[in-house]
């Protein structure tokens, strides 16, 4: 919904750039995990870059405020289901077992959904076809199992603000390919992203 209310180059970076400031505070409530005073310098420099990105380089640096809501909301969900995750793998003592399981008892409410939404032949019968489904699916799940693997072994917080700098390449394919604002002139944002990356590594 917020895709549909905004420009993806807009709306993809507040989602990404808050959640980790929500995931933070949440895990310092819950389970008394801190960053230390450089992590959390790092943690704003990303959110900080991250946002900027939202803004630099587009035809007009105000998305509508329906974007934003939809955009905020979904922030709220990603530091949700980080926060859950981070924990969960913890508790559950295998990382791979955790990540199993969510996949499948995910799937289970979601095969409903879909066919309810997009109908069954739109289910068994992807429009990209099989190939692009099941590398997509096997990406996807490589992916979630590595920030999974990472949240048992690092602070929550830390791994959710790195997995964030994916929005990089989001915004990168927004320019090049959705002809959605310029790059080159979000450079100076993408620079405060990594160099968040790189204090919270010290």
């Amino acid at each position: 919904r917020a895709y549909a209310a905004g420009d993806m180059s807009q709306v993809y970076p507040i989602a990404r750039g808050t959640a980790p400031f929500i995931v933070a505070i949440v895990t310092w409530l819950l389970i008394g995990e801190t960053l230390g005073e450089t992590g959390y310098v790092g943690l704003i420099t990303i959110c900080t870059g991250l946002v900027a990105l939202a803004l630099f380089g587009q035809k007009s640096v105000t998305a509508s405020g329906q974007a934003v809501g939809f955009a905020l909301c979904t922030a709220c969900f990603i530091a949700a289901y980080s926060t859950v995750d981070g924990i969960g793998a913890r508790n559950a003592g295998s990382v791979h077992g955790y990540a199993f399981l969510l996949f499948v008892l995910e799937a289970l409410p979601m095969i409903p959904i879909a066919i309810s939404r997009r109908g069954f032949q739109a289910v068994i019968r992807p429009a990209a076809g099989w190939g692009p489904a099941i590398a997509s699916a096997l990406l996807c799940l490589l992916a979630f199992w590595a920030v999974i693997w990472a949240m048992t072994e690092a602070p929550i917080a830390a791994v959710a603000a790195l997995r964030e700098t994916s929005v990089i390449f989001g915004v990168a394919i927004s320019a090049l390919f959705l002809r959605e604002g310029s790059f080159k002139t979000r450079a100076p944002a993408a620079a405060f992203v990594a160099a968040g990356a790189v204090l919270l590594q010290l």
